[in-house]
């Protein structure tokens, strides 16, 4: 591969969730341990290291941090375990690697890596990334590890409402619900309509006040939920990533993840 001219130029994204934090006293700690990762990147792409370097070994740092839903902040399964994922992508070679289900692994995305330039596959699940991650000594932890408290109670209260819980607090449902069945507005509204299907002479009207009145019942719904596992609904603690691109002009994207809150054991 030909050696690509120094740009003088780089460019650096992370994140470590989206969305409101609603635990107020944790803001300043969770902040400042992201703030330090990213200017780990912001060195390391100054002083010419790769993009696949540089997404790797930040995404280490976020899985090593315990207010992030990765590596050691990863959320629980059903069964009390912790399976992860992660993915790293070179936009350069245009190679990819990923892991999934991996379990006492530290840092995922190290395995990832070894995925994409050790091995003739892009995907490798279970026992078998395990084994690999063994035999090019990738570090694994015991149980005890992964285990937060606050986790574990997000655990607890999932388990108890029977939902599988998005690492933010909102439930995951195989079917949606039928709003209209408790929303007497929408029921009169549709039955309102035309009795071919077609809408009435109020029609632009009618579905005004029924997009509005569904957003509402959706709202109330997700609320609800929220409320019952005992979390609100602005609640974060989303799966990481890393986007970079270095002095060369090299691209390079990494993202781990704990998965969902109370998933089935081999859930991906």
């Amino acid at each position: 591969m030909t050696a690509l001219p120094n740009t003088g130029r780089w460019a650096l994204a992370l994140h470590g969730g989206a969305g409101d934090i609603s635990d107020t006293g944790s803001i300043d700690r969770r902040m400042a341990a992201f703030a330090q990762i990213e200017l780990v990147g912001r060195k390391m792409l100054c002083e010419g290291a790769t993009a696949i370097d540089t997404v790797e070994h930040v995404v280490v740092l976020l899985e090593d941090c315990v207010y992030f839903n990765a590596g050691k902040g990863s959320v629980f399964t059903h069964t009390g375990t912790h399976e992860m994922d992660a993915c790293i992508m070179d936009g350069t070679t245009m190679i990819t690697g990923a892991c999934c289900n991996v379990h006492n692994i530290r840092n995922p995305v190290k395995l990832a890596r070894v995925v994409a330039e050790e091995t003739q596959h892009c995907l490798l699940c279970g026992l078998g990334a395990e084994a690999l991650a063994a035999k090019h000594n990738i570090l694994s932890e015991d149980n005890a590890y992964f285990y937060t408290e606050e986790r574990y109670q997000q655990l607890l209260a999932a388990r108890k409402s029977g939902e599988v819980v998005l690492d933010h607090g909102g439930s995951i449902r195989r079917h949606e619900p039928s709003y209209a069945a408790s929303t007497p507005e929408l029921a009169v509204l549709r039955r309102t309509a035309g009795s071919n299907g077609s809408p009435s002479a109020q029609t632009n009207q009618r579905d005004l006040k029924l997009q509005a009145a569904d957003k509402a019942s959706r709202a109330a719904h997700t609320e609800g939920v929220a409320q019952k596992l005992g979390f609100v609904t602005e609640e974060k603690f989303s799966t990481v990533g890393c986007v970079a691109c270095d002095l060369y002009g090299n691209l390079a994207a990494a993202g781990s993840t704990g998965g969902l809150c109370n998933k089935q054991a081999g859930r991906v």
